[in-house]
């Protein structure tokens, strides 16, 4: 198991590192080994955003999953989709892109629908209502 974890983590890095995205996420869905922790700042430094929005799924880490989604959407609205700079920038300026996540913030909506967690959906309320209101209502 260590074995497993070991290799699929630092196979995980260099496909980040790499731009391998699809074999990522195939690496990402067919292994239970890789080590979140050890994946984390690698992702973020790659701009592998939806790679480790996928493994926080696979961990249940529910609030980092949240927190990834909002960082995107915070400062993007649909009118300056067309605006990207480079992921790299991104992360300087607190700006996270990823073409793989297209509606981040459907995704924070069914996420919290899904989990039902009331102190999740009080902590999330007041952003939820400033994005978009007539959803956030319905949450």
């Amino acid at each position: 198991m260590l074995l497993n974890q070991i290799v699929d983590t630092v196979y995980a890095k260099l496909l980040a590192r790499g731009e391998k995205t699809t074999k990522l996420y195939t690496l990402i869905e067919e292994s239970n080994d890789i080590v979140l922790e050890e994946v984390e700042s690698e992702f973020l430094t790659q701009g592998q955003f939806n790679a480790l929005s996928k493994l926080y799924g696979r961990a249940g880490a529910v609030e980092k999953q949240l927190e990834l989604w909002s960082k995107y959407v915070a400062h993007f609205s649909e009118s300056d989709r067309a605006l990207k700079p480079h992921p790299c920038n991104r992360i300087a300026d607190g700006q996270w892109s990823d073409d793989d996540i297209p509606d981040p913030l459907t995704n924070v909506f069914v996420l919290l629908a899904k989990h039902r967690d009331l102190q999740l959906i009080q902590k999330w309320a007041v952003w939820l209502t400033s994005k978009d209101p007539a959803r956030a209502v319905k949450v």
